[in-house]
């Protein structure tokens, strides 16, 4: 089983869990998000993996409001080119609020 699989199985785990607790938990979805930004830092590969090849609509969403924190931790252009050329195919906003994060590489 490749890393890529093995981090996306994980944060499906996450995400059903973040799914599973109250709007208004904000410490229980601090806490989540924090295991998540753990998951996806093990693994700069694999997180990039991960974002290129796995990362659905809801979770590079998900992704956008910790994209400061991930960014930061995972100091690399390639994230940000993956984030970028995903959202690319999602949506335009996100796609925006990685771009501030670096000049994306546009793989066309």
């Amino acid at each position: 089983m490749s890393k890529n699989y093995e981090l996306a199985l994980k944060m499906d785990e996450l995400q059903l869990e973040r799914l599973s607790i109250g709007l208004d938990d904000d410490y229980g979805r601090k806490e989540i998000e924090k295991k998540e930004l753990e998951l996806l830092s093990e693994d700069k590969e694999a997180t990039i993996a991960y974002i290129r090849e796995n990362c659905g609509e809801e979770e590079l969403y998900h992704l956008s409001e910790m994209i400061e924190d991930l960014c930061e931790t995972i100091n690399d252009q390639r994230l940000i080119d993956a984030l970028y050329n995903r959202a690319e195919v999602l949506y335009k906003d996100f796609r925006d609020t990685i771009a501030k994060y670096g000049e994306p590489h546009i793989n066309k």
